[in-house]
């Protein structure tokens, strides 16, 4: 069974704070010279998938936003799947409310309005 691809969590396992972990980069250029599918996945909704691009490039390792998910992104893409256009009243950080505008969805904090609590 050949591998088309690879996820790979990025706090703690491809780097360690502004640490990239041993072997990390010589893995993954392995990887994409074999032809492999990379994504990279955060769980932490504090930074924007720019900056886990331009975290990711400074530490030596090629990375594009469409190869970054984070849990602010798969909540806004899925929310706009299942509400187009929802109106969402958002509790969280700079780039949660980007992702859900982004994703066409609403945001608001008028409790006659709201759809969704995020």
């Amino acid at each position: 069974m050949k591998i088309a691809g690879y996820l790979l969590d990025l706090d703690g396992t491809v780097y360690r704070g502004s640490l990239l972990t041993p072997g990390a980069a010589v893995a993954l250029e392995v990887l994409r010279r074999r032809g492999r599918r990379i994504a990279f996945l955060s769980n932490k909704p504090l930074f924007s998938r720019r900056t886990y691009v331009e975290k990711l490039r400074s530490l030596g390792i090629s990375a594009g936003e469409e190869e970054v998910v984070t849990s602010a992104a798969v909540l806004a893409r899925n929310l706009a799947k299942e509400a187009p256009g929802a109106k969402v009243f958002a509790l969280g950080e700079p780039p949660l409310l980007a992702e859900l505008a982004a994703a066409g969805l609403t945001l608001t904090d008028d409790p006659d309005e709201v759809e969704y609590v995020v």
